[in-house]
């Protein structure tokens, strides 16, 4: 009935590659730290909010391995 795309068919169960994730967390730090410092800082040029995505995609990362680390017996 349904035919098996041989792209999808390959990547199926791998979608989320480290380098995809990345990706997410550079876009999801990126738009956070537009909003966060439109919020608190309206005047903050795209130098400041550039190191605010930085630091955002950053503590993601932190995180992970702390709660990776926790997890661990």
């Amino acid at each position: 009935m349904f035919q098996k795309h041989p792209i999808l068919h390959h990547y199926r169960g791998n979608l989320l590659t480290p380098f995809y994730i990345f990706l997410i967390r550079v876009a999801m730090g990126i738009l956070f730290a537009v909003l966060a410092t439109r919020l608190f800082y309206p005047r903050a040029g795209v130098v400041k909010v550039m190191v605010v995505a930085a630091v955002l995609v950053g503590m993601a990362y932190v995180f992970e391995g702390y709660r990776k680390r926790k997890k661990e017996p």
